[in-house]
């Protein structure tokens, strides 16, 4: 976290999480990064990160990083 600090850089956590218990995660933890609810699994959707079918559950969303440039153009993709 400090060398992303150090590089100016924003991170931000999306998790498919409601708002309520991500507020509770992020002050039991203390972090001190923005925390966001995609619930509808908008994002995942759009990021490609969301399976169709494991072990007969649907729409499970996998663990990803992404890393953006300034203009939103993703140019890492770890996951």
């Amino acid at each position: 976290m400090v060398l992303l600090n150090k590089a100016n850089a924003e991170v931000i956590v999306i998790s498919v999480d409601t708002s309520f218990t991500l507020k509770a995660f992020k002050g039991t933890n203390r972090f001190n990064f923005t925390l966001l609810s995609c619930f509808n699994k908008g994002i995942a959707t759009k990021y490609g990160v969301v399976h169709e079918n494991v072990l007969g559950l649907k729409g499970v969303v996998k663990r990803a990083a992404f890393m953006l440039d300034l203009k939103g153009y993703c140019c890492l993709q770890v996951g």
